[in-house]
């Protein structure tokens, strides 16, 4: 019997762009009953393939998905088969509501071309749908030819496109077949042969490297498989996988794409940092050339090599935003052309700091985390195989995360795992997992216990917005998940326009969106929400109410938010932000002051005299605001009666509750500081009435702090005015800081219906909630990012996010920790406690597989286990690292054959079901016996030795 191995060889080669000009695209062609015609049907009520011909009788029709893009112009020309009887069908585009499109027919002879336009408001990669129906008579067609002219590219020539290459490489990996490993037709009776499982695409590091691998070199690949010239691939080509990176947004600078954007809008380019509008339109431009780059590849790929397999590899959505690329990730996903999706995160991702709790954090499970269920979430329900990508992490700690958050993530059972960097010990673990990965039953619902039905929205748009200088903004997205993750309640990152689709939506029962660093790209997008509220769906809304100038001006709507309840049957007119209060500098006295190239050590100063009221407010400035010198405050320490009363550091959770105002502070590793003539301000009240107060500083510069009585009460107080959830009873008052906007609805601008959850001391509204059909509608008027800012606010997230779930239907659970069981495997991340693994299982991180019951897993920790049944089952092979060939498994005898490469270390785990064991031998080939090692683990034997291509046999004889 014969076996092959999938292998992916990493080619680093550029793909040319287009084939040819931008403005045409190589023209798709297919026919009846061929694997291209198969990638893109779509439905079929009754037509059947008949001599290379679709046929469909009287009354029957069928369905295409073509790949399509926002303004094309596409022209499909049908050949009819020469049969007797047989007639043209009627051909009919659709909209994106299964609507006819405007359309026109041209015909000669047995030839038909039909012409249409794809709406502007059609979402990228959203395949066409094109019905074909035989009404009066038999309708046969025998080819089809569809040719797609890319308006939002139309006129920029290919020189100008030349820009993409001085900025983004593309890669290509092939995947080849080996020469057959050795036949096992001889083996010994009763022993059964393995299958090897798809839910791996990498084999083991013990497949057999000694054998020589069929590769192809660049120039064959090129030649043959992508350019437009091309010939079939060779036989052993099983697949091309397109390593597809987005471009940094620093590339829309360019001389040759600013000609390309003029060509595009017919305006002079202008920089893109200068309004969200010319970054948005900067970011749109650069995805559609993404787009059609990439698809003229697909095409160019399908029609040469039909059988060859299609496989994308691109970054996730948020590691693209993250790192200011622009990548339209579930555009490209989406094309019928794509038949498996490799994406995840690179290792970098997981070093980037999070805004949380006061301050900036290193969150590597939780980015990983996000990163993964950002593509799954993207990607779920569309035909294309996804695959989660474990990058090669530079240390123990940050790969297990990995491993543990791919697991985690929903909607795929199918892994690539990076073998780790030299040096870093993992290979034996590294082998370990992908020997467990097979284990896992690909598309069983047993495979999925972590269920996920609360998101936070995203959309591509977030990634335009950063083009140009602007760097991108993801505090908003890790303040709406990190404090629902740090409790072990299960969110993920979803696509906003993937909202459209019914099948996705209706997965979630309660959706968190904030419109503040992103847009809705067309207005279906809000009609879907719309309606999922309507019939029973939750949607939070945080923050701002979205921009004032857009697509939605045309629906009569001002903003994003009033758009999506217009939908919704709700009129709102939100405020504008609440204002900062502008200090009186008049009423501050100065207490300490530094000069230039000074420093306050130390130092404390009496506000006594200032407490009048029950409060005393702090002003910071530089005393020098020509010198250009930095005036920094490292420390605070606020004490009544010699006691400590505040002591904090600037940036923390802390300080954010008394800043009531700043002007142009800036946090710095050091500290807050200023230069010129920038200042903030503390407040700090219900001091004690003749008490003793005084100030303690730390700081460096030309520091100057003044102080005054209290101001006012801060407008950024909010006050619970409702009973629901024990919003009054757990958060009676709660302070929000100038650092964060805050968004009031006065209460006569509410819709009716409305109430109020929150006030702010002016009365107005800054969290309300309206019910819509049977659904629930909140919106919280504070930017996003204050729910991270502490363990108050993300209390506060956590106990709204529960009011929505609970009304939609849902079981809230706040275990603190994540766990997912899929099949065998246990994958577990705990947070801030330990959490409890009672079942008796094998340690995928442990290089020798150590096996307990009832484990202990430490708080901030990622484990992965394999069940391996109760102490007293019969003995049996629980696991090998290597290639495993065939069983025998008896009641007296456990034997295994296992292949791994020469020499390198090899390790089985086996049961022994309380049995003694009499013997155990291991043989090579050619029957020589190799040296092996036996530790007991338990009630298992952890077996050792050297592994060999040709196979070693092992053989445990029981008693």
């Amino acid at each position: 019997m014969k076996s092959t191995v999938l292998y992916l060889l990493q080619l680093s080669i550029i793909i040319l762009p287009f084939s040819a000009a931008a403005s045409s695209p190589a023209p798709l062609q297919f026919s009846p009953g061929t694997s291209q015609e198969a990638a893109l049907l779509l439905k079929n009520n009754g037509s059947t393939v008949i001599n290379n011909n679709r046929q469909a009788p009287a009354g029957s029709f069928w369905v295409y998905a073509l790949p399509v893009v926002p303004g094309a112009k596409c022209s499909l020309t049908v050949n009819t088969a020469s049969l007797p009887g047989a007639a043209m069908p009627l051909i009919t585009p659709l909209d994106a509501t299964k609507l006819p499109l405007p359309c026109s027919t041209t015909a000669s002879g047995s030839q038909e071309t039909i012409t249409w336009t794809v709406p502007d408001y059609w979402h990228f990669g959203s395949p066409e749908r094109v019905m074909f129906s035989a009404h009066s008579a038999t309708a046969s067609v025998s080819s089809f030819i569809l040719t797609v002219q890319d308006m939002q590219t139309q006129g920029v020539s290919q020189a100008q496109l030349n820009w993409m290459q001085q900025h983004s490489h593309v890669h290509a990996t092939v995947l080849a077949s080996h020469p057959s490993l050795p036949d096992l037709q001889s083996l010994p009776p009763g022993i059964q042969l393995l299958p090897r499982s798809g839910a791996v695409l990498l084999p083991p590091a013990a497949a057999p490297a000694a054998v020589p691998l069929k590769t192809l070199g660049w120039s064959v690949l090129q030649q043959q498989v992508v350019s437009p010239a091309a010939q079939p691939a060779p036989a052993n080509v099983d697949g091309v996988v397109l390593v597809q990176q987005g471009y940094p947004a620093s590339a829309g600078r360019s001389q040759a794409f600013q000609q390309a954007w003029q060509t595009k809008y017919g305006q002079p380019w202008q920089q893109s940092s200068v309004s969200a509008q010319m970054r948005e339109q900067t970011g749109r431009l650069m995805a559609a050339l993404t787009l059609q780059r990439t698809v003229d590849a697909l095409l160019n790929l399908q029609k040469n090599s039909p059988n060859v397999q299609r496989i994308l590899q691109m970054s996730d959505p948020l590691t693209a935003m993250r790192t200011g690329s622009i990548l339209p990730f579930w555009h490209i996903a989406s094309s019928p052309l794509v038949q498996q999706i490799i994406a995840g995160p690179s290792a970098s991702l997981s070093q980037l700091n999070a805004a949380y709790r006061g301050g900036l954090q290193q969150e590597p499970f939780s980015q990983l985390m996000l990163a993964y269920t950002a593509a799954a979430g993207a990607l779920q329900g569309l035909p294309a195989k996804l695959v989660l990508k474990v990058p090669a992490a530079a240390n123990q700690f940050m790969w297990q995360n990995a491993v543990t958050a791919a697991l985690l993530a929903p909607h795929s059972d199918d892994y690539l795992l990076n073998s780790p960097p030299p040096g870093s010990g993992l290979h034996t673990v590294w082998r370990n997992i992908m020997a467990a990965l097979p284990k896992i039953p690909a598309g069983s619902p047993a495979a999925r216990n972590l269920a996920i039905h609360t998101a936070v929205l995203l959309s591509d748009t977030a990634q335009w917005r950063s083009a140009g200088s602007v760097p991108p903004d993801a505090n908003a997205l890790y303040a709406l998940t990190l404090p629902l993750l740090k409790r072990g309640v299960p969110v993920q990152l979803a696509s906003l326009e993937r909202m459209v689709d019914p099948a996705v939506l209706n997965g979630y029962n309660t959706l968190l969106l904030s419109f503040d660093n992103q847009r809705p790209l067309a207005l279906p997008t809000l009609q879907a929400l719309a309606d999922w509220m309507r019939n029973g769906g939750s949607l939070l809304v945080f923050g701002g109410p979205g921009e004032t100038k857009g697509w939605w001006n045309k629906q009569g709507a001002s903003t994003p938010l009033a758009a999506l309840l217009q939908q919704a049957g709700i009129s709102f007119s939100p405020a504008d932000p609440v204002q900062r209060m502008l200090p009186d500098t008049a009423v501050y006295q100065t207490t300490l002051q530094a000069p230039v190239n000074g420093a306050l050590r130390n130092l404390t100063s009496s506000l006594t005299a200032f407490n009048k009221q029950g409060g005393v407010c702090l002003r910071f400035s530089s005393s020098a605001p020509q010198s250009g010198q930095q005036a920094v405050l490292h420390e605070l320490i606020l004490r009544i009666n010699g006691n400590i009363a505040a002591a904090f550091v600037p940036g923390s959770r802390i300080e954010n509750r008394f800043v009531i105002y700043n002007q142009q502070s800036v946090l710095g590793p050091e500290g807050r500081f200023v230069t010129g003539n920038g200042s903030w301000v503390y407040q700090f009240n219900h001091l004690p009435l003749n008490a003793s107060i005084a100030l303690q500083v730390n700081a460096d510069g030309p520091l100057l702090i003044q102080a005054a009585p209290a101001l006012q009460k801060s407008i950024y107080d909010l006050h619970a005015a409702s009973s629901l959830a024990n919003l009054s009873q757990r958060f009676p008052a709660i302070h929000t800081g100038i650092a964060y906007r805050v968004y009031p609805s006065p209460q006569n601008s509410l819709p009716q219906g409305a109430q109020t959850l929150f006030r702010l001391n002016n009365g107005a509204a800054a969290v309300w909630e309206l019910n819509v059909g049977r659904g629930m509608f909140i919106y919280t008027g504070i930017s996003p990012a204050w729910f991270a800012s502490g363990a108050r606010s993300g209390s506060l997230l956590r106990a709204l996010a529960r009011l929505a779930t609970q009304h939609a239907g849902g079981v809230w659970h706040e275990p603190g920790y994540m766990l997912a069981s899929r099949g065998p495997l246990i994958a577990i991340h705990t947070f801030g406690e330990p959490a409890n693994v009672s079942e008796r299982t094998a340690d995928l991180f442990s290089p020798t597989l150590q096996v307990a019951q009832n484990r202990v897993i430490p708080p901030h920790t990622s484990a992965l286990f394999l069940r391996a049944g109760p102490p007293d089952a019969p003995p049996h092979l629980i696991l090998t690292n290597g290639s495993l060939l065939a069983t025998l498994q008896t009641s007296r005898h456990t034997a295994f054959l296992v292949q791994s490469q020469p020499n390198a270390p090899c390790l089985a785990l086996l049961q022994t079901g309380g049995k003694t064991l009499t013997g155990i031998r291991a043989v090579n080939r050619y029957g020589i016996q190799v040296p092996l090692q036996t530790t007991p683990e338990g009630s298992a034997l952890l077996v050792q030795f050297n592994g060999d291509t040709d196979g070693i046999a092992v053989r445990a004889g029981w008693k």
